[in-house]
């Protein structure tokens, strides 16, 4: 038993220290693989981050060294070694590595720079250096001069061998193919990711497209109902008088075109038709609006006999045929309804509570009226222009709150297409047999109505407007229609065009006095003869005992003295140059000129204080304004805003001296072949006598008292030859003092040798030395005086009253028979 039991102890001792011994050399085989591996956990992160910011900041140094070394030149060795490897090797791609490194070197510092952009990054490098060198011929590829220019060693190696193991074909397909695997490497996206995207774009414009389609069969079809209720006006009849009952309108007696429009809108006026919109047919309940309202379409009215020519009488004047202008095209295009719906909605989500009553669908603009409810404001919804205009998607929106004689708001909205207004259209609703003196058609309002005014009751007009917004168009309409319906022996004109080509069409007129003036110092003379004139016919009206033009005029009918309409251009080259002697005479014009029968249009680009002053504003009273680009500008034409949301192209605000408030036009349009063939035929119908004393220099030698220099003429001929017009020129030429030299210096400017002063520049020289005999000859009429009369002002013909105020014109026309206007062009 002993001897068994013996061995079996010793066996397990031995197992025993075995496993002992193993396990010890396991623990120590991990202790030696630990301390040679230098650990691991937080200490290996952290010396990864270490060299990732080392290197971040290596790169970082060197990019930022390289970069001003490349663009400034001032590297030193390291810097020329530096860009000579990177364009050797790379070509032009290689100067772009420096910045990229200062970018990489940021992004590492960072923690923001995968391998996969730099991997992308470097693939687009290298295919721009091969794209590079494709463009060298192939004997010249690999020639080391031409690397710096081209793609460098890599990019010349990299496209050779593409080249030759797949031609030119294959190298451009296997360029792309480097260029699409660069931007998916750089930007993270995968070609089917790219497809999913450009499907779902796709997906989205066919829906949109759907619904736009959806919209347009849903405007015809409203379209097409709006016509069936319209050849059907029996079935519309208790609608009609159910809205009249409920919103007050008209009674059964009062015709369709009585509703009710703005105050002071002018008479004889084109009826309109009015549908009342109910929706759709049965079954579109969902799209109809809450209450019925409804929608006042223009009517267009053709007076007859309007293209028929007047019978010409020889010896007599006859007006050109209105036939001479042409008609316009379409009719404006809305979505009454749905922008009735859309409206009522966004004042709904805005917290107003407000509802459609009516829609007057004009040329230009639709007036929606609304009707608030009970507790709202005005105040309110005149605050929300912007937030509609978002709403409609409109470009510009104006509000009325509340529109004059009115209890309703009106919202304008641009129509979808507007309609063409031109001048034909407007007189085509001419008013035969009215009384105007000087008839202007101006355009159409807002229910699609002819707009007139007469000029002698305004009776002077401010227009401005920025550069395009129809102000030029304008004023030639103004111009057209006084050639179109008065007699060259009523009206008479002075055309002030500082920019030189607005009016050249109107050179040919019998209606003017003196050729359109382009001078601007000219044209200050012309203003100054215009304040003579109406001096002289106060002194004529005081003598006959009469307060006015008119009742001179019947009571002298054989000596008729006819009215003057002085158009400026462009006011703001005038008072540049002429400030004081220009306002001045504009304003003595517009405080006195109104009774004598002289009216100005005074027009402008430049809506600022400085040109139109406080007292232009005050003593004209009469305003039109176009398109400006802020309220201050509005406010400085109409005292009110309103302007700045205009939409241009002849849209206006009108505001004739009798309204309280302006109302909105479009302007007619008139097309240049249509004022070429009017001034043609008024033309051909008489000949322009011009009077040169208008816009002649006047003589102060009688104003001042002073007697005339005995040096002037020889220092005006010393100026003129040396075109040195300084009082110092003339000192020492003349050896006389200086203020005797400054004196013949002014009295030269008056009569117009040379130029006002100009600061620290010499004096212009205006004439020449032909023009001198005519300034300084004391026999003839060119001494700076006006020989229409005795006291140097524009005076009447010598011996007679002075009722005819143009000097020698009036001589030549005399009060006798025969032909007043000439022999016709036809018959010289």
């Amino acid at each position: 038993m002993a001897t068994n039991r013996s061995p079996r102890r010793h066996s397990t001792r031995a197992s025993t220290k075995a496993a002992g011994k193993g396990s010890s050399k396991a623990s120590n085989s991990k202790k030696r693989s630990s301390a040679k591996g230098g650990g691991s956990g937080p200490f290996s992160r952290l010396g990864e981050v270490l060299s990732r910011e080392a290197i971040g900041l290596v790169l970082l140094v060197a990019g930022i060294f390289f970069t001003a070394s490349f663009v400034t030149g001032r590297g030193a060795v390291l810097g020329e070694a530096g860009l000579l490897a990177a364009t050797r090797t790379l070509g032009v791609v290689g100067l772009a590595l420096a910045p990229l490194a200062v970018l990489a070197g940021a992004l590492l510092l960072l923690g923001r720079f995968p391998g996969r952009r730099a991997a992308g990054l470097a693939l687009l490098l290298v295919s721009i250096a091969a794209t590079l060198a494709a463009t060298l011929p192939p004997q010249t590829r690999f020639d080391e001069a031409v690397y710096p220019d081209r793609g460098g060693l890599v990019g010349s190696g990299i496209y050779g061998a593409l080249a030759v193991a797949g031609g030119p074909v294959g190298a451009a397909l296997a360029l792309l193919a480097l260029y699409a695997a660069g931007v998916f490497l750089l930007t993270g996206l995968s070609p089917r990711d790219s497809a999913a995207g450009a499907s779902a774009r796709a997906g989205s414009a066919a829906s949109t497209l759907r619904e736009k389609l959806r919209d347009a069969r849903e405007r015809r079809r409203q379209q097409g109902a709006q016509k069936v209720r319209q050849a059907s006006p029996k079935r519309a009849r208790p609608a009609q008088e159910e809205l009249r009952g409920v919103h007050g309108g008209p009674s059964e007696s009062e015709a369709p075109g009585a509703l009710p429009e703005d105050a002071g809108a002018p008479p004889l006026q084109p009826a309109a038709r009015v549908f009342d919109y109910e929706g759709g047919p049965e079954g579109s309940t969902e799209d109809e609006p809450e209450e019925p309202f409804e929608i006042v379409l223009p009517e267009f009215r053709e007076e007859a006999g309007l293209d028929e020519e007047g019978p010409v009488i020889p010896g007599e004047y006859s007006l050109p045929p209105l036939s001479l202008l042409r008609p316009g095209r379409g009719d404006p295009e809305h979505d009454a309804e749905g922008t009735s719906r859309r409206l009522t909605r966004a004042l709904a989500d805005l917290g107003v509570e407000a509802t459609v009553v009516r829609a007057v669908v004009g040329p230009r603009v639709t007036r929606y009226e609304l009707r608030l409810g009970s507790g709202v404001k005005v105040g309110k919804v005149r605050n929300l222009q912007q937030d509609i205009a978002y709403a409609l998607a409109a470009t510009e929106v104006r509000i009325l709150a509340p529109i004059p004689g009115k209890s309703a708001v009106g919202v304008e909205v641009p129509n979808t297409r507007p309609a063409v207004v031109t001048l034909g259209d407007v007189f085509r609703e001419y008013p035969a047999g009215n009384d105007w003196s000087l008839p202007v058609a101006l355009g159409k309002d807002i229910s699609g109505r002819a707009v007139f005014f007469d000029m002698a009751e305004m009776p002077h007009l401010l227009v401005a407007g920025t550069t395009g917004s129809g102000k030029s168009v304008m004023l030639n309409g103004l111009l057209t229609s006084l050639l179109l319906t008065t007699d060259p022996r009523q009206v008479k004109m002075v055309l002030i065009d500082p920019k030189r080509v607005e009016l050249s069409q109107f050179a040919r007129v019998p209606h003017l006095i003196t050729p359109v003036v382009t001078d601007v110092k000219k044209a200050a003379n012309a203003l100054s003869w215009a304040v003579a004139e109406m001096e002289r016919r106060y002194e004529v009206l005081e003598k006959f005992g009469v307060r006015s033009l008119d009742g001179y005029n019947e009571k002298r009918p054989e000596k008729q003295m006819p009215y003057v309409v002085v158009v400026i251009d462009e006011l703001a080259d005038l008072m540049m140059t002429s400030a004081a002697k220009v306002e001045d005479a504009v304003i003595r014009l517009a405080q006195k000129a109104r009774a004598v029968g002289i009216h100005l249009v005074v027009a402008t680009q430049r809506p600022s204080v400085d040109v139109i002053t406080g007292m232009i504003k005050a003593n004209v009273p009469s305003r039109i304004a176009f398109a400006v680009s802020s309220q201050v500008d509005s406010r400085v034409i109409l005292d009110t805003p309103g302007a700045e949301a205009l939409l241009g192209q002849g849209d206006m605000l009108f505001k004739p001296v009798s309204a309280l408030r302006p109302s909105r036009v479009q302007g007619a349009y008139l097309s240049e072949a249509e004022v070429d063939e009017v001034v043609t035929a008024c033309a051909e119908r008489a000949q322009a006598r011009f009077v040169e004393e208008v816009t002649e220099t006047r003589g102060e030698k009688e104003e001042s008292g002073e007697p005339e220099d005995e040096l002037l003429p020889d220092a005006a001929s010393f100026v003129v030859a040396t075109q040195q017009a300084s009082v110092s020129a003339v000192q020492r030429r003349f050896r006389v003092g200086y203020s005797r030299a400054g004196r013949i210096v002014d009295a030269l400017e008056r009569k117009g040798v040379v130029g006002p002063h100009e600061g620290s520049k010499s004096r212009s020289v205006i004439v020449t030395e032909l023009e001198l005999p005519r300034i300084f000859d004391p026999e003839g009429s060119g001494d700076g005086t006006n020989p229409g009369g005795p006291d140097g002002r524009a005076g009447g013909v010598d011996g007679d009253e002075g009722a005819f105020p143009f000097g020698r014109f009036d001589e030549e026309r005399g009060t006798g028979g025969g032909d007043p206007y000439g022999a016709p062009r036809d018959r010289e």
